[in-house]
């Protein structure tokens, strides 16, 4: 059964495509949390029009799953069966048709600037109730919205801003600084332009500035459909599909009835990729210059290895036409993410503290090329630890290996589980990583954790606190406990841990329900991995109450 509805899912994703120590200047270090904590959340903060209208991030209108399954499939089995330029454009045009008006409104210009006239709100802090509690500032005291839209460098000018106004606000000279996923873009481009004399500590929290899976998939069109590792991704996933009302099944049982009901079309032999290489490879740029791809936020989470590939694919036979993008989006490729070690190096030869919190142990949507490698489901560990050497996620660390690295000393940084190896990361004796997690899991225990590292009175490292080593795994309460040999197996999904992933297990199938839906609504929640946080909306038990309106004008 399982591998019917593998190579099902398949076709129907498919089918609707859709450093030194002699620094000359080392700046203080503020120990006990005396700095307020400005937290850069992920993709997501809602988009308002000038009414105070919510229009971003887009919500699908209900019944446009069915709807789009029903009038694209037609189209695309033709297109497919005849192969003409015809009947290919054809269904580009019936897949933008459904694509296209939902978010004709949030376009980027093809400059790469804002062309209209949204906003987000901010948290304004308070000169009177914006102060530290019991000595230390709350860790969401001062989160930092942002429009995801906009250019790194646009959004790192406004966190500029925001930084004054919390310094002024409380009175402090520095601030630590948390990049959350898409935040650490934002984050290391403020850091990289603006410098580092107003931060004390920065934390990178499951960033994606070195790159993200499923955009530097997607906007590089490196999709790659594998029947089997669809059925290993669904073995792993015992009962993802007891969705409320069986939407995923009724999906898959319509769209199966359309494909009986076609002749020529036999979906048992459908050859998966030579569909996408046919069919859905050269629609991909049109749908995505028709969504995500004129946003250069979205643009600064594809990989550097991906990056030219990307621009090529996007905007090829267009590039006079959207030079001004190109422009933008290579110009924070070239400046900030390729020069992530020289920015973290910079400051932290002047005293900042910098660490990096991440995860891994769960299978990505096995739709791209690396699905395969250690991630957290969405974000490949290679990345997102800021570059550890890594196994794939069924597999560990080449024996040789592991013995060359013990051999020169650097066995400590080798995973319990074996498929992890710290020692290459930019910052390797702080950089925590936590197997058996989702991308969008963010239980209490790592926000502890980052609080810890923010507010120890001496420079925390992997090897300060027995609580934090550098590598651990959540118990059954999602508390943090260290990473043994043996418990070393419950740090990927599918090899009996024992921690309950229900939620996020149905948060991974509404992806894919979404990615299905129009291909580009998928793109949105799959970025994201953490929608649930989005609005950064402060917590009201341990927060201060924050005041919002919209973001000042520069």
């Amino acid at each position: 059964m399982k591998k019917i509805i593998s190579l099902l899912l398949s076709l129907t994703l498919a089918a609707l495509m859709l450093a030194p120590a002699f620094a000359a200047e080392t700046q203080p270090y503020e120990p006990n949390g005396v700095s307020p904590t400005i937290y850069v959340l992920g993709f997501g903060s809602y988009i308002y029009d000038e009414d105070g209208n919510k229009v971003g991030p887009v919500d699908t209108p209900e019944g446009y799953l069915s709807d789009a399954v029903k009038d694209c499939i037609g189209a695309f089995a033709k297109a497919y069966l005849t192969g003409s330029e015809e009947d290919l454009e054809a269904y580009k045009e019936k897949l933008l048709s459904w694509v296209a008006p939902l978010y004709e409104d949030l376009l980027m210009g093809k400059d790469g600037y804002q062309q209209d006239n949204y906003h987000i709100w901010w948290q304004m802090p308070d000169k009177e109730t914006n102060k530290k509690s019991g000595g230390t500032y709350p860790l969401r005291g001062y989160v930092f919205t942002y429009d995801w839209r906009l250019s790194p460098y646009d959004t790192a000018e406004k966190l500029a801003r925001y930084v004054d106004i919390v310094l002024e606000a409380t009175g402090a000279e520095r601030v630590n600084l948390i990049g959350r996923c898409e935040g650490s873009c934002h984050v290391m481009t403020y850091l990289a332009v603006y410098g580092h004399d107003k931060v004390n500590k920065v934390l990178f929290h499951n960033p994606s500035c070195e790159g993200y899976l499923l955009t530097s998939g997607l906007f590089s069109g490196k999709l790659h459909f594998d029947a089997t590792e669809i059925d290993r991704w669904l073995e792993n996933n015992e009962g993802v599909f007891d969705m409320p009302e069986g939407e995923i099944f009724e999906m898959i049982k319509e769209t199966l009835d359309l494909f009986a009901t076609m002749p020529g079309i036999d979906p048992s032999g459908l050859l998966l990729d030579d569909v996408y290489q046919k069919v859905l490879y050269p629609v991909l740029p049109d749908v995505l210059l028709a969504t995500y791809a004129t946003y250069p936020g979205m643009w600064a989470m594809v990989s550097d290895e991906n990056f030219d590939d990307a621009i090529s694919y996007v905007f090829s036979g267009r590039e006079e036409e959207y030079a001004g993008l190109i422009e933008r989006v290579t110009a924070y490729h070239d400046e900030v993410q390729t020069q992530i070690e020289e920015i973290i190096g910079e400051a932290t030869d002047d005293g900042v503290q910098a660490g990096v919190m991440t995860k891994y142990g769960y299978p990505s949507v096995p739709i791209f090329e690396d699905s395969t490698e250690l991630s957290d489901g969405f974000t490949k560990l290679t990345y997102s630890s800021l570059g550890a050497t890594t196994s794939t996620h069924t597999g560990t660390l080449d024996e040789d290996y592991i013995a060359l690295q013990e051999g020169a000393g650097l066995g400590k940084y080798i995973s319990p589980d074996k498929k992890v190896d710290a020692s290459t990361c930019i910052l390797r004796d702080t950089t925590w990583i936590v197997g058996g997690l989702i991308h969008n899991d963010f239980p209490d225990s790592m926000e502890t954790l980052a609080q810890t590292f923010l507010t120890s009175p001496v420079p925390m490292t992997v090897d300060l606190d027995p609580r934090y080593p550098q590598f651990m795994l959540p118990n059954g309460n999602f508390e943090l406990v260290p990473m043994t040999e043996e418990n070393a197996s419950k740090s990927t999904v599918g090899q009996e841990l024992e921690v309950d992933f229900s939620d996020s297990l149905h948060a991974v199938i509404a992806r894919v329900r979404a990615f299905i839906e129009g291909f580009i609504r998928s793109l949105r929640e799959l970025i994201s991995g953490i929608v649930g946080h989005a609005k950064g909306t402060a917590d009201p038990v341990t927060d201060p109450e924050p005041t919002t309106e919209p973001e000042p004008a520069p």
